[in-house]
């Protein structure tokens, strides 16, 4: 039972960062699409400050991922060590 409990701290971990890493990249990506496709058009918005604010937004959401797969790694493995200890 601990060890399921591990798993889902694990997965909630890794969907954080999953989701941020990605919500990164569409942000770049958005970047360099609207450069490809109109490059000499004004921006809707001012993109020195506006895309890489939500950049860092997306980056921290992921960064935040890292406690609770952390937190899941520590768990399993001390789950592990006791099940091993006992045999």
């Amino acid at each position: 039972m601990k060890s399921l409990f591990a798993y889902i701290w694990i997965i909630c971990g890794a969907a954080c960062i999953a989701l941020g890493l990605y919500s990164a990249a569409m942000e770049l990506r958005g970047t360099y699409d609207h450069l490809l496709t109109d490059p000499l058009a004004e921006p809707e918005y001012d993109e020195k400050t506006e895309r890489p604010k939500r950049m860092l937004v997306a980056v921290g959401f992921g960064a935040v991922g890292l406690i609770p797969l952390a937190i899941g790694t520590v768990m399993l493995h001390r789950n592990r060590a006791r099940s091993r200890r006992r045999r």
